[in-house]
């Protein structure tokens, strides 16, 4: 069993869904179809059978937001928790995953709702509206983008997902989110990470991350998951713990302005965070949404 095999039981305890952040996200889409872009919030709203809050004690809310009709590309939607919030706002969701085991799991989550999005396992680049339907906007976040490798592969993936989106309506060309880590910023204060931990079924799982930079300019990224039992006996049968070392390119907000500019998408909001943050050099990450003028 690799890393992530083994993550993937805990995965909604190490990323949990935050409702600031699916605030954020229905804003940015919310537009499309005249929506001022506020999403209403609700107290006590459980999401995927458990209570998700965020700032001040509020859930994630019902309002569509103007999401009425609007469909969504989730590019590597892990479990599916951010598709399924957003579809309970009253989008249409499709979320795309290379881990099947991932996929599965976001399938038996959407199990019960009224509109429930389609989940597949396919790579962010391979994606077909032909084959699955036009959509209006794509999100990319959890820093999945700088895992293609390499610049052609994310031009290509990007440009796959402007021909995807739907002739028409108030926004044409639709919009584009794309959240990475800050990279320049990790690096320059050494690399590390901060430590993901949490509590599921009395295990402790603890996930470790951190950046050093590759002889060819990309990132090794170091990760390490720690399941154990309240005892702290990490030899149990239910526990262990796995490494791995995967290789992401760097991308800066240079990077993704030049990608964007040559699909037309010459209007560009930036934000430190996936709560709509300034962003500065000591941001996190490196959030865009960008749209066609």
């Amino acid at each position: 069993m690799n890393l992530y095999e083994a993550l993937f039981p805990y995965y909604d305890t190490v990323f949990p869904v935050k409702a600031p952040v699916v605030n954020f996200l229905a804003e940015q889409f919310a537009g499309h179809s005249g929506g001022d872009g506020t999403g209403e919030r609700v107290a006590g709203e459980q999401v995927d059978g458990k209570g998700v809050t965020g700032e001040g004690g509020y859930g994630i809310g019902h309002s569509d937001g103007g999401a009425s009709g609007l469909r969504l590309l989730d590019a590597a939607c892990g479990t599916g928790g951010h598709a399924l919030a957003l579809a309970k706002r009253g989008y249409s969701l499709l979320g795309i995953d290379l881990q099947e085991e991932m996929i599965d799991l976001a399938q038996k989550k959407a199990q019960g709702l009224s509109t429930p999005p389609q989940f597949a396992v396919m790579d962010m680049g391979a994606v077909d509206p032909e084959l699955w339907g036009r959509w209006d906007g794509v999100y990319c976040i959890g820093n999945s983008l700088p895992h293609l490798g390499d610049m052609d592969a994310i031009r290509k993936t990007l440009a796959g997902w402007s021909r995807g989106m739907r002739a028409g309506g108030a926004r044409p060309g639709g919009t584009i989110l794309i959240q990475v880590v800050n990279f320049a910023n990790v690096l320059a204060k050494g690399g590390q990470l901060p430590t993901l931990e949490g509590t599921q079924a009395g295990r402790h799982v603890r996930f470790e991350r951190r950046y050093e930079p590759a002889d060819d300019g990309r990132i090794r990224f170091l990760t390490r998951l720690t399941v154990s039992e309240p005892s702290g006996d990490e030899k149990s049968t239910a526990g262990g713990e796995w490494t791995a070392e995967t290789l992401l390119l760097p991308l800066s907000p240079s990077d993704l302005q030049g990608v964007l500019n040559e699909l037309g998408y010459d209007k560009l909001r930036w934000f430190g965070d996936l709560t709509g943050k300034e962003l500065t050099e000591a941001s996190p990450a490196v959030v865009v949404a960008a749209r066609k003028a």
